[in-house]
């Protein structure tokens, strides 16, 4: 299947992940979201952090948050 995605489409298909462990350093370092901890437990994009990112950026995000497996 061929899918044409534009710079909208990929921010939305980012932030559609919820992270974990070394990619919640990774991301948060580069301040493109943040990890709510304590009763909560999850990752926030930053909207306008993703925005700025060129198309081939925001795939390499998507490939690799796609790509990430949780350890056992």
């Amino acid at each position: 299947m061929t899918v044409e995605l534009n710079k909208d489409d990929l921010v939305t298909l980012v932030m559609g992940f919820n992270l974990y462990n070394d990619l919640i350093n990774k991301y948060s370092g580069l301040e493109y979201g943040h990890w709510t901890g304590g009763h909560v437990d999850e990752w926030t994009w930053h909207k306008w952090a993703l925005e700025r990112l060129d198309e081939e950026e925001l795939y390499n995000i998507f490939q690799e948050c796609k790509s990430y497996k949780i350890e056992d």
